[in-house]
């Protein structure tokens, strides 16, 4: 009898053992929802190394993107590359007109055939700007500047007869104008000498040394100067003395004085370019 009583004490005691063990395994034991968290943070974690990885490569790509867009925007032309450049008035091959004559083709030798005559003075000056200011304030009297040995001149109506200046004289007279106070006639000498001209321009300039030899300097005249002037070459479209008898012809004349002297001032324009051809 003793012995099965420490049989059972020896069993108890066993027990008592085992429940101690098992409420400390309890304490030790991690719970189930510490794993959870654990595993969240885990993906937590590899979320954000996504994000970061991603952010990355996209920032890469906008950069090579960019500089892809910059390179695009800078000139491209390689160096020593000729640039194209636009051709000026003098050049053979320019091609079209004001009124469709063309400038292209061989150079051909023109004659220009001119001679000395009397001139309208109205004034010598060291700067063309104060030769166009009196310009300006002449408005009535319809003029040209031309350069003359480093000096800028005002000149008016080209003279080819006595009563042609004397019906010069009695407009300016009317105007205010005083001989030898306001203006004086003046000996100018043109050139004749031969000059190479582009072949398109060639039968332009035979029309127009057509048009100054004539005599009688009437309307029609007038009429066929303004359709020459229409047919101007682009060789010289930029051609001061032309740009003058242009600004003259289209000013209409009011009565037959104004365009006596607007043609005779039209004539000295033009001897005027056909003397630096």
């Amino acid at each position: 009898m003793d012995e099965r009583k420490k049989v059972r004490v020896t069993i108890n005691q066993d027990d008592s053992k085992d429940h101690r063990s098992h409420d400390l395994e309890k304490v030790l034991t991690p719970k189930s929802k510490g794993i959870h968290n654990f595993s969240g943070k885990k993906k937590f974690s590899v979320t954000i190394l996504r994000a970061v990885i991603l952010a990355v490569a996209l920032g890469t790509l906008f950069g090579f993107a960019m500089m892809y867009f910059f390179d695009l925007s800078t000139d491209q032309t390689p160096v020593g590359t000729p640039v194209e450049t636009i051709g000026t008035q003098d050049d053979d091959g320019e091609e079209g007109t004001n009124g469709g004559t063309s400038d292209q083709g061989d150079s051909t030798v023109f004659q220009t055939d001119l001679s000395t005559h009397e001139v309208i003075q109205l004034g010598v000056f060291s700067s063309e700007q104060n030769a166009r200011e009196l310009q300006l304030h002449l408005d009535f009297v319809p003029s040209v500047v031309t350069e003359d040995n480093g000096q800028y001149v005002l000149l008016t109506s080209l003279l080819r007869s006595s009563s042609v200046e004397e019906e010069v004289m009695n407009y300016f007279e009317s105007n205010g104008l005083e001989r030898n106070e306001d203006y004086i006639s003046k000996t100018w000498a043109f050139s004749s000498e031969e000059v190479e001209v582009p072949d398109g321009v060639y039968e332009w300039l035979n029309q127009g040394e057509e048009l100054i030899h004539e005599t009688e300097l009437n309307g029609e005249w007038r009429d066929r100067v303004e359709d020459w002037l229409s047919q101007l070459p682009n060789h010289y479209s930029d051609h001061n003395y032309l740009d003058e008898a242009i600004n003259i012809i289209t000013d209409q004349p009011s009565n037959e004085s104004e365009q006596l002297l607007q043609n005779q001032t039209l004539l000295l324009a033009i001897y005027l370019f056909y003397d630096v051809i």
